[in-house]
């Protein structure tokens, strides 16, 4: 024993060795939690810090059990830290290349693991009923699965996510190309696409569909010829679609007036990604817009499939006669193939009763009603 220790030990006094005696308490190790208890009361025999760096200097030594149990006291065991011990060790061992830093902090983390479990079996009587037979291994591998395998499911979902709006500016592109009616443009578009991983085969026949639909010629009682395009609405086209709304709305189609705020939000839906619950089109005749179309979108209970509600068809008095309202119904069933379509007519409007008739839709015998406050 050096000088210094020795000094350590007269300081304690005898007070405290006949203490130590009396409690049958082995002074070599020391049971540094129950003298931890016994002197640091009283700062005048020994303080805490005297007694940690008695401690730390190897003076007085810890047995496994009393520093499972200090950490305890400090609160370093509970269910909460295992969890997050098991949760790390699991996320690290989830990924498919694992360094050995991670290795090393995997261990360590299931180390922990065991010693919480260990300080449940001193303390905790129902902690450690519940905890006998827990197997960190098999735990922590089984959950690294269960995250992977979400990982990758969130992935899968992103792709898509990301696929669908790649496929929908591919389609904006081509629309803008078809409206100019540069046809080179929208070839080159479609040729982009083809090598894209991102577009499909099937994505490309729907291009090419689109192609057939846009681009239609139709004659007017003077035989002239006029070139027709459907596309979906831009943002640029707020300002002619709203003035259209407006004489629209202020028809007797429509048993409202409408309003700007009514009319702003219509545009906003059908324009603004992600199009939850609208969409709308604008009718090109001879390169300029002279008409819009808007959709709404539901679900039919009565069908058990997705319901598309044609909302509004309206075309420029002077363009009227030239088919355009049949050629957006045939647009319509053609984008949604699997939808029920349904809209509203008046019962005095023949000549629109007609042209839907003759586009397949039947009449129902519904009386509709509404209710808003």
């Amino acid at each position: 024993m050096g000088l210094f220790d020795g000094l350590g030990v007269f300081f304690l006094g005898a007070a405290v060795i006949d203490e130590i005696k009396t409690r049958n308490i082995k002074p070599y190790p020391l049971h540094a939690l129950e003298n931890y208890e016994l002197y640091c009361a009283d700062e005048k025999r020994l303080s805490k810090r005297e007694l940690e760096k008695n401690i730390y200097a190897g003076k007085y030594m810890y047995t496994d059990e009393e520093k499972l149990l200090m950490q305890g006291k400090q609160g370093k065991w509970n269910e909460d830290t295992l969890e997050s011990n098991l949760n790390d060790a699991s996320s690290s061992l989830s990924y498919a290349e694992i360094s050995e830093s991670s290795k090393e902090y995997i261990n360590r983390c299931k180390n922990d693991a065991k010693r919480n479990i260990e300080y449940f079996c001193l303390t905790d009587e129902s902690l450690k009923e519940k905890y006998k037979d827990f197997d960190i291994d098999a735990y922590v591998e089984k959950r690294a699965k269960e995250i992977r395998e979400e990982r990758e499911r969130e992935q899968a979902a992103s792709r898509k996510r990301y696929r669908e709006h790649y496929k929908r500016d591919v389609f904006i592109e081509y629309d803008k190309g078809l409206q100019l009616a540069d046809y080179e443009r929208a070839k080159k578009i479609l040729e982009r696409a083809a090598t894209d991983e991102r577009i499909s085969a099937e994505d490309l026949e729907d291009f090419y569909k689109i192609a057939e639909q846009k681009m239609q010629l139709q004659k007017d009682e003077t035989g002239k010829m006029h070139e027709i395009s459907i596309r979906r609405m831009f943002p640029s086209d707020k300002e002619k679609v709203e003035e259209m709304m407006r004489t629209f709305y202020a028809s007797p189609a429509i048993s409202t007036n409408g309003s700007e705020p009514i009319f702003e939000e219509n545009f906003k839906q059908c324009t603004e990604p992600p199009h939850t619950y609208a969409d709308g089109f604008v009718f090109d005749i001879d390169s300029s817009v002279q008409g819009y179309g808007m959709i709404a979108k539901s679900y039919s209970t009565e069908y058990g499939r997705q319901c598309i509600w044609i909302e509004d068809i309206y075309v420029k008095e002077e363009y009227r006669g030239l088919g355009v309202g049949s050629l957006f119904l045939k647009y319509i069933k053609e984008q949604y193939p699997d939808a029920l379509i349904r809209l509203e007519v008046e019962k005095e409007n023949d000549v629109a009763i007609h042209v839907y008739e003759s586009a397949g839709f039947d009449v129902l015998p519904y009386t509709e009603m509404k209710y808003l406050k």
